[in-house]
């Protein structure tokens, strides 16, 4: 799993970034939906692994608070973007 969230969350930025410059719905939908497999492995991190030091825990506890506020902004420019759209159509 270690391996693993390193990958994902390189893909989860890059699509975010993507999608955030081109202002376009479908890369921001795959933000969230990478969003959610890293915010697992960091509460696993966190709660289920057998030994988790100090910084460890502390670390982790930031990594899910930018996850969430990331995850808050990428829904806050999903529905900006959509409302623009449907405005530039009147």
């Amino acid at each position: 799993m270690v391996c693993l969230l390193p990958v994902v969350e390189a893909c989860r930025l890059f699509i975010g970034t993507k999608g955030n410059k081109t202002q376009t719905i479908g890369p921001l939908l795959t933000f969230c939906v990478l969003s959610l497999p890293v915010l697992i492995l960091y509460v696993y991190y966190v709660e289920l692994q057998t030994y988790v030091l100090k910084i460890d825990h502390f670390l982790s506890i930031v990594g899910v608070v930018f996850i969430g506020l990331q995850l808050l902004l990428a829904v806050v420019s999903i529905l900006y973007i959509n409302s623009a759209r449907g405005m530039r159509a009147l």
